[in-house]
């Protein structure tokens, strides 16, 4: 919104736009979350360029956010977990505290964390060259 201060945060739903590509830029100092609509389990990461992208169902998400506290900023929440038994990854941060085994709870997870576990994955790859060809499933939730 145009009133929003710059450490202001915003909450949306990533399934009300319906385009192919979605470029989403991350530039104030508060949080952008973003609600997704399916599980992790059906979605998957990618970089392209510099970035790193998501694909959910038959969209390209493509990300930007200038500097590591921006994209710490940046967060994908997931409604209605259940904690699995062997708790959650450590990627994944409940949103209301930590919540008893088997409970269900909402959790995010920064775009910052989806880059570090996506450079895990590729730890030997030219990060100048990486042109999406690259794609791996999201994080587990357990650890």
């Amino acid at each position: 919104h145009f009133d929003q201060t710059e450490n202001g945060s915003f909450t949306f739903q990533v399934e009300k736009f319906f385009y192919p590509v979605i470029y989403l830029i991350h530039t104030n100092l508060g949080k952008l979350q973003c609600i997704m609509p399916s599980t992790p389990e059906e979605l998957l990461i990618t970089q392209k360029g510099w970035s790193i992208s998501l694909i959910i169902e038959k969209n390209l998400l493509m990300l930007f956010a200038s500097d590591n506290q921006k994209k710490a900023n940046l967060e994908f929440i997931f409604r209605g977990i259940t904690v699995p038994a062997t708790g959650l990854s450590t990627y994944y941060i409940p949103l209301e505290g930590h919540a008893a085994i088997g409970s269900i709870i909402d959790v995010s997870i920064s775009l910052l964390a989806l880059e570090t576990y996506y450079y895990a994955l590729y730890p030997h790859e030219d990060k100048k060259r990486m042109d999406g060809h690259l794609s791996a499933p999201f994080p587990k939730f357990s650890a």
